[in-house]
């Protein structure tokens, strides 16, 4: 049973090539950075530039085959590709390709990495806004400016 789930699996993937091309050999993927109830994230390496893959949770995907759910878990992890894939933002770290890695049966999506990490930034940015709430509407239209920094 196992089996056959694998092969709708991969024949999904092939269906849907655009966003789940091969893992390329220059995607390096390394320890984790951090964890959620979807996947997990983890820094990585494309063609030498630092990124960040997410991936979903091996057990989700599991228990998706088991039930016949994956190709919905497939859609919706597809359907984050092309959002991530038609924003083009300052403030949004980069799409950089989604990916289907066939050793280990499982697609990533690979993603800009933050300098910074977001964990450590929200608390600063929440001293900033009650310490002056004035400013922090008055930067909200900012946040939606379409050009990049330098």
């Amino acid at each position: 049973m196992y089996r056959s789930n694998m092969a709708s699996s991969r024949q999904f993937v092939a269906n849907t090539a655009q966003y789940f091309r091969p893992k390329p050999p220059s995607l390096k993927i390394r320890e984790e950075i951090c964890r959620g109830a979807y996947g997990s994230v983890h820094f990585g390496e494309l063609d030498g530039r630092p990124v960040a893959v997410k991936r979903i949770h091996r057990l989700l995907l599991e228990a998706a085959r088991g039930q016949g759910d994956f190709e919905q878990v497939m859609t919706d992890f597809k359907r984050e590709c092309q959002l991530l894939e038609k924003i083009d933002h300052p403030h949004v770290v980069d799409f950089r390709g989604a990916f289907y890695d066939e050793t280990t049966d499982e697609p990533l999506l690979v993603m800009e990495r933050m300098r910074e990490n977001l964990r450590d930034c929200i608390p600063l940015c929440t001293v900033a806004i009650w310490r002056n709430p004035v400013s922090l509407s008055s930067t909200l239209p900012n946040i939606s400016a379409p050009s990049r920094p330098p």
